[in-house]
């Protein structure tokens, strides 16, 4: 069965905690049991068991059907939908509903064995409890530069509570500002950078188009130079899930650390703007705008796609 990895901060530090042998779940009707049994049984290793539960539509008894594994959950849901056999609840990642039948909404108090690594500490046979404690979160905002002609990235800025960083493509240091680290090549920059973000080892990463643009544009070029893009904990890379709901949309996991896109938060708190470029979304909800107009002219050599 599949292991369920969670990560909590703590005043401790991060903390990996994991929870083994875990089981997927749906729920079908009771009544619709032995023909899903007939579809399943030479297809998949899944168990069944009666619970205290019915449907809200029509309020019939439900029967959950359990799989070792998220994958063979997703086959098996397919299968059944193809036969005209409704899944209930087939969308809940297997890591919420774990947190969601411990009653665990935010925070959490963990116990199991212990084992301390050099920048985290690891939690095995984890048992959770809901508590009402909170641990603020080490959030910094990411943002890139790119050359449009070149298709390169200039400089990714990082910054958050007594961080400001910004790595530059120069061959000339700065002779200005302290926080600006010049860096001769973009191989060589994306490599700085990726050990400056492990050290920094912040919990949360916030942006405008972070998700769409930066992570991916650093994915893109990581890949170029195979580099691995271990913007996660524990040297962990970055993973990507595509959802089809109207329209495609992406997100980026980035294991032991929290990406919030200002645009989709927006979005899922039901905002609708003619357009979601940062300069008309600042000055509908500010009232101003993001942009610095300056007085002197200044050719523009990179710049973010709107």
């Amino acid at each position: 069965m599949q292991n369920l990895v969670f990560w909590l901060a703590t005043e401790a530090g991060p903390v990996r905690v994991i929870a083994k042998e875990q089981e997927s779940v749906f729920f079908t009707l009771r009544s619709d049991l032995a023909f899903v049994q007939k579809l399943l049984d030479d297809q998949l290793s899944f168990r069944h068991a009666s619970i205290e539960l019915t449907s809200f539509t029509t309020n019939e008894p439900v029967e959950a059907i359990y799989f070792q594994n998220q994958r063979d959950l997703g086959f098996a849901r397919a299968l059944l939908q193809r036969n005209s056999i409704t899944c209930y609840e087939a969308d809940v990642r297997p890591t919420d509903r774990f947190l969601m039948e411990r009653f665990v909404v935010g925070a959490a108090e963990v116990t199991g064995n212990e084992s301390r690594y050099e920048s985290y500490i690891e939690l095995d046979q984890a048992q959770f409890r809901p508590t009402d404690v909170k641990t603020p979160l080490d959030v910094v905002s990411l943002d890139i530069e790119t050359s449009v002609s070149r298709n390169i990235v200039i400089s990714i800025a990082i910054y958050g509570k007594d961080t400001e960083k910004v790595f530059m493509l120069s061959d000339q240091p700065s002779q200005i500002l302290d926080y600006v680290e010049s860096v001769a090549d973009e191989r060589r920059l994306l490599e700085v950078f990726l050990d400056w973000f492990a050290n920094r080892d912040p919990d949360c990463v916030i942006g405008w188009s972070v998700v769409n643009f930066d992570l991916r544009f650093l994915q893109e070029r990581c890949d170029f130079y195979k580099i691995p893009f271990t913007l996660g904990r524990a040297d962990s890379e970055v993973r990507w899930r595509t959802v089809e709901q109207g329209q495609q949309r992406v997100f980026a996991m980035v294991p032991g650390r929290t990406v919030l896109d200002g645009i989709e938060l927006l979005r899922t708190a039901t905002y609708s703007f003619e357009s979601f470029s940062l300069e008309n979304v600042a000055r509908e909800l500010l009232g101003r705008g993001s942009l610095l107009h300056l007085s002197t002219q200044v050719q523009h050599t990179a710049r973010r796609p709107r």
